[in-house]
């Protein structure tokens, strides 16, 4: 996943532009969202199911590396006088920051909800 997301964002010849560093962060970050969640559930004394333990991780994975296109597509289409790295993300974020709150709180929502049902898949 690292390669994957390293080559996709990133230009491959560039050393400077591979964005090789955001790929591994950026999973970085999802891994430790997982395990703090596994955390929580645990303190809450909530059922770890199988099923959750090995569907889930690929979901927040997925979600998490979305993410990291969106805003690496729009941090391209800041203008190019924009040189600053924190205006440069400020732009980007202000383009895709909103559709991805929207849909991260949608998928917490979800969750939320799945996790009060007696299925044990959801």
């Amino acid at each position: 996943m690292f390669v994957y997301v390293g080559c996709a964002i990133g230009h491959i010849p560039s050393p400077v532009h591979s964005k090789f560093a955001l790929g591994f962060s950026g999973i970085f970050v999802v891994i430790v969202s997982l395990i703090s969640a596994i955390g929580i559930t645990f303190y809450l004394n909530q059922k770890l199911t199988m099923i959750s333990a090995e569907v889930v991780p690929f979901l927040i994975l997925a979600i998490g590396v979305d993410n990291m296109f969106l805003i690496s597509r729009a941090e391209r289409m800041v203008p190019e006088h924009v040189t600053e790295p924190k205006y440069r993300v400020a732009f980007a974020l202000k383009e895709v920051g909103p559709s991805i709150f929207v849909a991260a709180f949608c998928e917490a929502l979800a969750f939320a909800i799945g996790m009060q049902t007696d299925i044990p898949a959801l």
